[in-house]
């Protein structure tokens, strides 16, 4: 399945993410919920529905920074949701969020993209920090 979003820089550190269609992550959250027979929700991120492209990363091209914001990027994404007991997101492919990273002189991210649409509203005791 595709969709687009918006990339978009953070002012203060070395963040950049695609921000994606809100319905698309109420639709995910509203599965997950039937999924569960009603018996849980999930919330919206803080960020809302988003692809993390850099997250605390700085790149040797400063320069480049902020040259692509708000260009609208496509991407394909699997239908089949994952979590890590805390975070849910859906897998993502997109070969341009490479190529500024690239461009920027970072290399791929430590994690796949994935598009982040929601989290538990209680932390578990063993939560991992990051999705695999």
């Amino acid at each position: 399945m595709k969709s687009i979003g918006s990339l978009r820089y953070g002012n203060t550190k070395w963040y950049a993410v695609l921000d994606c269609c809100p319905e698309l992550g109420r639709l995910y959250r509203e599965l997950f919920y039937r999924s569960v027979y009603k018996t849980r929700k999930i919330q919206a991120t803080l960020w809302g529905s988003h692809i993390t492209v850099i997250r605390d990363e700085e790149p040797p091209n400063k320069e480049l920074w902020k040259k692509y914001e708000g260009e609208l990027i496509e991407f394909t994404y699997s239908p089949i949701a994952e979590c890590n007991r805390y975070y849910h997101w859906i897998p993502i492919i997109c070969p341009r969020l490479d190529e500024i990273r690239t461009e920027l002189g970072l290399p791929k991210p430590e994690y796949p993209y994935h598009l982040t649409f929601g989290n538990e509203l209680v932390k578990p005791i063993d939560y991992e920090e990051r999705p695999n």
